[in-house]
């Protein structure tokens, strides 16, 4: 065959051309492979996490099944009422951190009464010492035991009576200063939290008052981690604006016990006063037969709230003010069986949401008290069996006692009586068992 310079020309243009192909196939690999690099980086610092809660409820048998029954046990009971199915809770959280010194985490909750926001908030720890961290947001607030720990956790369905009376929703809006030393320190047992919130849960701001809350606690181990104790001390001082100039505080008048009322023009939109302190304590032990824990906490001091309910108003609707002087306290025990899966637990709870007025004092014509002012306190006993690493099924039940007092049923015109009053023990026991999935 006779070579040509056009055969030539022809045979070095297929070598260029296949060459430019080859680097353009290897440009478009080596894209792929880096965006690909890039995204499983990203979703590397994305943490994916929730827990579905899904619970039967019964409640003890009223005499007329038409009454409302008020519960701390995930909310009222409606009138005919005495049996419900629902989700408690479901859970999904979403945390993201590009690196050790920055975090945001977002959470909501989906239950059958419809989606919520649980948490939104910033996390950045300063980069010198890395002692001091700041969070801003909605988050949990630093008060006590209880109410960080999480329900997905938790040996019991409901935190105690007094934690959602004195702090509805757990959460609040605002910002925090964490003060705690790295891992690697010998002072990482100390952690100090303080923050300043709007003081009116996940809701709007209501008025220019804010609220400071803060807590000191440690948290030690012993033997090898066999032994572990924790605990702290906590303070809460805030307040919201008198909605009216209507506030109402309690006296001893001719020995009867009534709230009287101060209403000053200059009330107004002054600071009703909540001023709240608290110790907790947690002790857990290795022992032969289990693991063995027991915790306590005890929270005092004063909770402005309305004639009909011992929590915070969350709205600017007028309203009267009574100033209530509280306490109350809980106890867990909780013991594994063994290694096995199997778990038992006891707990106790009361709360007084006001401790200048007791029994029969209550409900005394023309003093003004009522439900508000009722003293409760709970026996809860409860069994856990743990399926598997992600499932656990709980029975439970909630002895609820409120102390006697003198409010009286109360009938419509016709003489029927549409709520049995206080003289005596309500029926209001709750049963609950409830299977919960974490992820």
């Amino acid at each position: 065959m006779k070579v040509t310079k056009k055969r030539i020309g022809l045979f070095v243009a297929s070598l260029m051309a296949i060459n430019t192909i080859q680097a353009q196939e290897a440009d478009t690999v080596a894209g792929v492979l880096e965006k690909l690099k890039t995204d499983v980086s990203l979703l590397s610092n994305l943490k994916i996490s929730g827990y579905v809660q899904v619970q039967g409820q019964w409640l003890q048998k009223q005499d007329n099944q038409a009454y409302k029954e008020t519960s701390v046990a995930g909310g009222d009971f409606n009138p005919y009422m005495n049996d419900r199915f629902g989700i408690r809770r479901g859970r999904l959280k979403f945390a993201y951190s590009s690196n050790p010194l920055s975090q945001v985490v977002v959470q909501f909750d989906a239950t059958e009464k419809g989606m919520g926001l649980k948490d939104a908030y910033l996390k950045f720890t300063e980069p010198f010492t890395k002692v001091a961290s700041i969070t801003a947001g909605v988050f949990n607030r630093p008060f006590g035991y209880e109410i960080e720990y999480s329900s997905s956790s938790r040996e019991t369905p409901e935190r105690a009576r007094m934690t959602q009376t004195l702090f509805p929703q757990e959460r609040d809006l605002g910002a925090m200063l964490t003060l705690q030393a790295p891992k690697t320190s010998q002072w990482n047992f100390i952690k100090l939290d303080v923050a300043a919130i709007s003081g009116n849960g996940i809701n709007p701001d209501l008025d220019r008052f804010k609220d400071v809350i803060g807590r000191l606690n440690f948290n030690k181990s012993y033997f090898d981690e066999k032994l572990k104790i924790s605990g702290g001390a906590s303070k809460y001082y805030g307040g919201f604006a008198f909605q009216n100039k209507y506030v109402y505080g309690l006296n001893d008048v001719n020995g009867v016990k009534m709230f009287l009322v101060d209403s000053s023009a200059s009330n107004k939109n002054k600071q009703a006063v909540k001023d709240l302190s608290g110790l907790d304590l947690q002790v857990s032990a290795d022992m032969p037969w289990g693991l063995a824990t027991l915790r306590g906490e005890y929270i005092f001091g004063w909770q402005p709230s309305t004639a009909s309910s011992s929590t915070y108003p969350t709205s600017t609707a007028p309203t009267d003010t009574y100033k209530r002087k509280i306490s109350g306290y809980y106890v867990y025990y909780v013991q594994n069986i063994m290694q096995s899966r199997h778990q038992f637990v006891i707990k106790y709870d009361v709360f007084d949401p006001n401790t200048q007025v007791k029994g029969t004092d209550i409900g005394v014509k023309g003093s003004k008290t009522g439900v508000a002012d009722i003293k409760y306190s709970t026996l809860g006993i409860g069994y856990i069996f743990k399926l598997d690493a992600n499932t656990k099924i709980m029975f439970y039940g909630d002895f609820v006692k409120n102390e006697k007092t003198k409010i009286a049923a109360t009938k419509d015109a016709k003489g029927n009586v549409t709520d049995p009053g206080y003289e005596s023990d309500r029926k209001d026991n709750v049963f609950t068992i409830r299977l919960q999935y974490k992820f």
